[in-house]
């Protein structure tokens, strides 16, 4: 199985704008007249906007399906390996981002941020204040496999919520003095 993680996350790779776009889907009229507002008209490509999304998707989708069927076919496979905190689970159902009444002048990166932590599931719980937040909709099953603090300090997930330094190197730092205690 572990010579399929390979697949998995180079797949995962070429595919991470469709991953964020599932997550986060802006919602978009493919029957809207794009050339009847001039403020619009003055924006190249907009038209074709939604279709190229659409088409990526569809792309995606066929992809995906083709790389989880490499996978199943793996000897000792087991589908416990989608719960992997590695790996990006795919939505079946895109998660809308309503975007704010652009009234109340809130930009678009203080609308993500907020989208994001409150629904931490759309960054694959990177965004997630504790561990609890993931383990309430993880099936039972996973709460019996949890690592220890020890283990966990010997497997890092990062980003991690426990760890608000800027960078790779002040987190294990930080690690490094954990284990020391």
């Amino acid at each position: 199985m572990a010579e399929m993680l390979k697949v998995i996350l180079d797949f995962m790779s070429r595919w991470r704008r469709e991953y964020w776009e599932r997550y986060h889907w802006v919602t978009m009229d493919p029957d809207f007249d794009y050339y009847s507002t001039p403020e619009l008209r003055v924006i190249p490509g907009l038209e074709d906007l939604y279709r190229d999304r659409k088409d990526r998707h569809s792309d995606f989708d066929t992809h995906r399906k083709k790389m989880m069927a490499e996978v199943k076919k793996t000897p000792g496979y087991n589908d416990r390996i989608w719960y992997e905190p590695g790996l990006w689970v795919v939505p079946q159902n895109p998660c809308y981002w309503i975007l704010r009444d652009p009234k109340l002048r809130i930009s678009l990166q203080d609308q993500l941020t907020t989208v994001d932590e409150l629904e931490p599931s759309r960054t694959q719980w990177v965004t997630r204040k504790s561990e609890d937040a993931f383990l309430n909709l993880a099936p039972a099953t996973l709460s019996n496999q949890l690592l220890s603090d020890a283990e966990q300090l010997d497997n890092l997930l990062i980003p991690d919520p426990k760890y608000d330094q800027e960078t790779l190197t002040t987190v294990l730092s930080e690690v490094n003095k954990k284990k020391k205690k």
